[in-house]
């Protein structure tokens, strides 16, 4: 595009003159006022309308959800403010460049809810007490109806958006609840009105007798069925019961799941400090050091074990450890035997058995292993006595 004077015009003489003249535009705009030293120095080239927009386009074309009303030509970029039409009916007063940059796509009213949307519509449990038109997200705290009859004032936008449902005092428990209500165990030993997953700890009183203090909402949802105390042992029981090879040598009371250390007697005579609850729960039933004499009798019958080839008898196998109750025909078969040290039935194979494991069911903790025996073997070799567990400070170390 350029620019001509426009006719009747005259130049100015100085080049550096400031006056301005009317120039037409080869777009097509006439008389359109430029400086004209601007255009002497080649500053001013164009009208400045290259971005120009056709009434046509303005009443054809669309910005998000956005027409103009009333379409008229104007420059892409121009700041003036006209009427717009949105989607959702809405009219709304914008500037020209605003809309055609898309920095504005709507009237920005579309989520306004009217007041007979509000009449009308239920959130989860709640209702608006004074229904007026609000925009969705509106964070105005307005008063709100529950379906349980109590009012709550809530933002709107925490409602619309379903992040609050009801008043919060739903779950509210009466006095006569608690009194009628048993827990598991429990009863409120002085019964008054709460919220059901309220934490506060109030006292409850025990199927057994015995009395607690815990918070409402462990009772009220199944976390807290009984006082905790139920399964305490009395001194008596642990004087009478024995565990496997164990019985506790000082007795006192004591609760079953208890992860107190105190001191066993093992039937061999040896004496270890086990957890109860180990003892209680079966994982513990020997003192761990009886395995010993599976340990000799093993190196007593090495040689003669490693040599058995099958079928292998019951007979066949020396007396002191493994009770073999059928004979042996694959050495990478189970086989049915009895556990010398706890008399239940197990199914080691006969390759574990001459190489000096399986010994037991596994009922001790630490089991003899293949590794370790080799190791002894040698170690001894050299005239060395071994030990495969020390004892320090009342603890065995391998």
């Amino acid at each position: 595009m350029t620019l001509t004077l426009s006719k009747g015009q005259i130049a100015p003489i100085l080049k550096s003159s400031k006056e301005y003249m009317l120039f037409d535009c080869s777009c097509g705009c006439k008389s359109v006022s430029k400086r004209w030293r601007n255009f002497a120095n080649g500053i001013t080239k164009t009208c400045g309308n290259r971005n120009l927009l056709s009434k046509e386009y303005f009443a054809k074309t669309k910005f998000g959800k956005l027409r103009m009303k009333n379409p008229e030509a104007y420059c892409k970029g121009s700041t003036k403010k006209v009427e717009w039409i949105c989607d959702c009916g809405k009219e709304t007063i914008s500037k020209i460049y605003s809309v055609t940059s898309e920095h504005t796509r709507s009237c920005r009213n579309c989520n306004l809810l009217s007041k007979e949307y509000f009449e009308k519509t239920k959130f989860g449990k709640l209702r608006m007490k004074n229904p007026e038109a609000y925009h969705k997200n509106s964070t105005k705290k307005v008063e709100w109806v529950c379906d349980c009859g109590k009012e709550t004032i809530v933002q709107i936008y925490n409602v619309t958006s379903e992040h609050t449902r009801s008043c919060g005092n739903c779950n509210f428990l009466s006095k006569k609840y608690f009194e009628k209500t048993k827990f598991g165990k429990l009863r409120m030993k002085n019964p008054e009105a709460y919220t059901k997953g309220s934490g506060k700890k109030v006292e409850w009183v025990c199927d057994c007798g015995k009395e607690k203090l815990i918070s409402i909402h462990n009772v009220t949802n199944g976390n807290t069925v009984s006082c905790g105390n139920c399964n305490l042992l009395s001194k008596e029981y642990f004087t009478e019961t024995k565990f496997g090879k164990l019985r506790m040598k000082n007795p006192e009371a004591y609760h079953k799941n208890s992860d107190k250390k105190t001191e066993w007697i093992c039937d061999c005579g040896k004496e270890k400090l086990v957890r109860i609850s180990s003892i209680t729960r079966g994982e513990s039933r020997t003192c761990g050091t009886c395995r010993k004499q599976y340990e000799d009798w093993y190196s007593e019958n090495e040689d003669y074990l490693r040599k058995l080839k099958c079928p292998i008898s019951p007979g066949s196998i020396p007396s002191g450890s493994i009770q073999v109750l059928e004979t042996i025909t694959n050495t990478r078969k189970p086989f049915k035997a009895i556990c010398q040290s706890c008399d239940n039935t197990y199914y080691p194979c006969w390759d574990s058995i001459r190489r000096g494991t399986s010994l037991t069911c596994g009922c001790y903790h630490s089991r003899i292993t293949k590794g370790q025996l080799k190791l002894k073997s040698i170690m001894e070799s050299f005239g060395l006595k071994v030990e495969l567990e020390h004892l320090v400070n009342g603890l065995k170390y391998d």
